[in-house]
Parts: structure tokens; sequence; C-alpha cells
């Protein structure tokens, strides 16, 4: 049985930061997000914007990663941002920024999912 995303937002692992395929994605956003301005200006209704997100992540044989961990000087209690120079791969998500400031990704629809029972 495959495990449910923890996100939809989550869109695929980029081994550099400034990628072709991230410049492309930012620039697909950069374009939703001017029509959805639009939309705002003529109907008056707040719309909801996109925004990429890119996550640095360690890898195995890191040599920064003990910088990471406790008592690292770059440890937090979740060290879910690494910095751009420290990390090997970076995950890219499109978060949705909707007009209230907060941000969200969508519930995953697990309607069509089969759940297998392995206890039996």
């Amino acid at each position: 049985m495959k495990a449910l995303p923890r996100t939809t937002a989550y869109r695929f692992t980029s081994m550099s930061y400034d990628n072709v395929i991230v410049q492309a994605l930012r620039k697909e956003i950069k374009v939703a997000n001017a029509k959805a301005r639009v939309i705002e200006l003529e109907t008056g209704v707040k719309q909801i914007r996109q925004r990429v997100v890119l996550k640095g992540r360690l890898g195995k044989h890191n040599v920064h990663a003990p910088k990471y961990r406790r008592g690292g000087e770059h440890w937090r209690y979740s060290c879910v941002t690494i910095r751009p120079e420290h990390a090997s791969r970076w995950d890219v998500y499109v978060n949705e920024v909707f007009p209230e400031g907060y941000v969200w990704s969508r519930p995953v629809d697990t309607s069509n999912l089969t759940v297998i029972d392995h206890r039996s």
C-alpha cells in the first residue's frame, strides 16, 4: 500500500537551485498571479494567489549535516530550513496564498484510494 502524501503542494525535487524547470514554473505562477490580479480588479473579489517555495535538503553524506544536528550552529527544533549553500537538492512546492494572508495546501482526496489491511 502506498502511503498518503503529506501535502499536495509538493511538485518535484531539483538538483540545482536555479534549474530551468524551476525558472519556467516561477514564470508560469507569475502569469497565473497576474491573471488573478486582473480578475480582482474586474470583479472586486479577492483571488487565491500561488507561491513557489524551494526547501533545501541535506541528503546523505553532506558535510554540512552536523551544523543542523542538535548542538550545531544552525540547529533549530525543526530543521526544515536548510540554507541554499548547504543543500544538496531542493524540494519544490507550490503553495496557495489566500487573500487573508495565510498559506494552505489542498487536503488530499482519499475518496478513490483502496485501503489494504495487512493485519489479517
